[in-house]
This record gives structure tokens, C-alpha cells and sequence, in this order.
């Protein structure tokens, strides 16, 4: 009996990681650059991340969004 629970509470936590990592892989990030001194969007701009490789540049409002 208490293999039984055991084994049952092993498979169910395998399965819950599992779905989280998955859960993580996709995303969007997106917002708007603006100047701090005077709040202007700062068209035309580059975003980066570095750890991740990834980035985009702004269009003329300021926006940005980064898959």
C-alpha cells in the first residue's frame, strides 16, 4: 500500500514539472522607451537582452515588442 502512494505521488509530481517548464517557454515582452528627463518617446530606438540574444528596435512612437 504505502508503494502505491509513493509511486502515485512520484508520477504526479513528474507530471506537474513537467507542464510548468513548458508552461515558460513562450512569452512576449513589449513596451515603450521614453526619455526620463522629459517623458518623449524615443523613436527608433534598440532593445536588447543580452543573456537571451534577442532584441528589436522601436518603432516611431517608441515601441517595442520582443518575441
Amino acid at each position: 500500500m504505502i508503494f502505491k502512494s509513493i509511486f502515485t505521488l512520484l508520477v504526479i509530481a513528474l507530471f506537474v514539472n513537467d507542464n510548468i517548464l513548458f508552461a515558460q517557454e513562450f512569452g512576449k515582452l513589449r513596451g515603450f522607451i521614453t526619455d526620463s528627463t522629459n517623458g518623449e518617446a524615443l523613436a527608433y530606438g534598440n532593445v536588447y537582452i543580452e543573456e537571451l540574444n534577442v532584441g528589436n528596435s522601436t518603432d516611431a512612437r517608441g515601441y517595442y515588442i520582443i518575441n
